[in-house]
């Protein structure tokens, strides 16, 4: 019944048709103008090198190991590698989809650039580790010599890169390795695992 009212009605069809052609564009433009805000918000994209898959640490890192893709450079983290870092070793673990990033590969061992490897011993029994878990290392000195708490921490961050019976070796910065150097000759070091 409409229909045929409207049929009768060519000017009342044409308006309807043009009202709602005008609403479809509204909302198409206003989708198209928040896309556009949306991608301004995030930046331009660059190509980083992403894990294809997990990559344990210690894993030397192959061809089929990573890939490029194009991520918001917003996102990008500081340090994100724009070649694959063929024959590198993984220090730390890396996910697959993640940005691998210079401090997590090292040339050809698990010690990157600017940092130091140190072996600190371990009691047998006290703490299960693995290579890729995060440590700080406690120092112990003597109560007599020292005002207030005697343990303080001397690396607040430390990736075990090596597991021996009596030994760990420990991938930390230079300056921390001094502090950690000093306290094994002249304290009690404790190794403390970090979540």
């Amino acid at each position: 019944m409409s229909r045929l009212r409207i049929r009768r009605r060519p000017v009342l069809y044409w308006a309807l048709t043009g009202a709602l052609a005008l609403v479809t564009g509204i909302v198409v433009s206003s989708t198209v103008a928040a896309a556009r805000e949306a991608r301004a918000g995030y930046g331009t994209t660059r190509a980083v090198v992403v894990a294809a898959h997990d990559i344990a640490p210690g894993a030397t890192i192959q061809a089929g190991d990573t890939r490029l893709e194009s991520r918001p450079t917003a996102v990008i983290p500081s340090g994100a590698l724009t070649e694959a870092p063929i024959a590198q070793v993984a220090s730390a673990a890396i996910l697959e989809g993640e940005p691998v990033v210079e401090s997590r590969v090292a040339g050809h061992g698990m010690i990157p650039d600017g940092s130091i490897g140190i072996a600190v011993p371990i009691d047998q029994g006290t703490l299960t580790l693995a290579i890729g878990d995060r440590v700080e290392v406690l120092a112990t000195f003597d109560p007599d010599s020292i005002d207030g708490n005697p343990t303080i921490v001397v690396a607040p961050l430390a990736i075990v890169v090596d597991v021996r019976d009596a030994a760990v070796t420990l991938s930390l910065p230079q300056a921390d390795g001094e502090r950690v150097a000093f306290a094994l000759s002249t304290a009690a070091v404790t190794v403390g695992l970090l979540p």
